[in-house]
């Protein structure tokens, strides 16, 4: 009776909800002649409403589900559509339909570098170097906590003294080999890091897939209308044109103090660079700072036993020493 109340109404709740009412009043009365029925056929109309809404509703989510849940191949099953769901409003051009994908539903995997990687990943745990690429403010203080929590001891967080060796460099570049001439001193720097964070490494992305292609690169991710305000809290301090932070932010975002356009525009390109650089199969996305990320997944991707305990959750200490909180830790 219930349904039949629900099959004759019109489409939409509250019209639903009239129309099972009075269906069933009606019936009601026909069995006791009213009485307390019609506020029972009211609560069950209500009930039974609520129960096709949600249903319904439901169904219509479910495509879009599966588009969340959805992997971006079968070799980078550990990415989905919702680990790039933070840079799509910022990717439109990229983005739009085409004749293999009219609808657009696949179109975020066109993001990523799904070639196969140059250097094959073998079995087991990874023992290689551990490149954290994500810019400052994803949660990149965190991460390097963990991964010496993991067995990568040896890990750097915002190395400024990379500029004094990009500093020792010659001015004819050209005299530090044919091909990369940052390979040599990169080697060099990275000689004793098995893992790094942060800047200004994370701007060498390219040249350190080149340098070391069995590295595993983890990109820490967050929406851009949340980052720029978390980072313009941090870097509004002024530390002077000579100051290695002046040049590391200078070469991250175009300006040595935040500005909305560029620093949120820098944040964009230096994402979708890194997922379009990397192999999928070398490339973990984590949202560090949205909880979208944490041991299992790192564990997982490093091919290490994660620990049973919650992932670090740091942020730089406050202190009027700004320099000291960007050093190595």
């Amino acid at each position: 009776m219930l349904r039949r109340a629900l099959k004759l109404a019109p489409a939409g709740g509250g019209a639903v909800l009239a129309a099972a009412y009075e269906e069933l009043g009606r019936s009601c009365e026909e069995i006791d002649g009213g009485g307390g029925c019609a506020t029972v056929a009211y609560r069950a109309a209500a009930s039974l409403w609520r129960g096709e809404a949600e249903a319904e509703a439901e169904a219509e989510a479910e495509p879009r589900a599966r588009v969340r849940r959805s992997r971006l191949s079968a070799t980078c099953e550990h990415i989905s559509a919702d680990d790039a769901a933070f840079i799509l409003p910022y990717a439109a051009p990229l983005l739009a339909p085409t004749a293999a994908d009219p609808s657009g539903v696949n179109a975020w995997r066109r993001l990523f570098n799904r070639a196969p990687p140059s250097v094959a990943r073998p079995a087991g745990r990874h023992r290689g170097k551990v490149f954290g690429v994500g810019l400052s403010k994803t949660g990149v203080t965190s991460l390097r906590q963990a991964l010496v929590k993991l067995g990568w001891a040896r890990t750097s967080a915002m190395n400024l003294s990379l500029f004094e060796t990009l500093d020792a460099l010659p001015a004819n570049l050209s005299r530090l080999g044919p091909k990369d001439p940052l390979a040599r001193p990169l080697r060099r720097f990275l000689k004793e890091i098995d893992a790094s964070t942060d800047l200004p490494l994370a701007l060498f992305t390219p040249e350190l897939l080149a340098l070391y292609p069995d590295a595993l690169f983890v990109l820490t991710t967050r929406p851009p209308d949340e980052w720029y305000p978390s980072a313009e809290r941090q870097m509004g301090t002024d530390y002077g044109a000579d100051h290695p932070i002046h040049w590391n932010r200078a070469l991250a975002y175009g300006a040595p103090r935040p500005h909305p356009l560029l620093y949120t525009k820098a944040f964009v390109a230096h994402a979708l660079a890194v997922m379009r650089t990397v192999p999928c199969e070398r490339l973990l996305l984590m949202d560090i700072v949205g909880g979208g990320g944490g041991y299992r997944e790192l564990g997982a991707f490093l091919r290490v036993t994660p620990p049973n305990e919650p992932f670090p959750d740091l942020k730089p200490p406050p202190t009027t020493d700004k320099v000291r909180v960007f050093d190595v830790l």
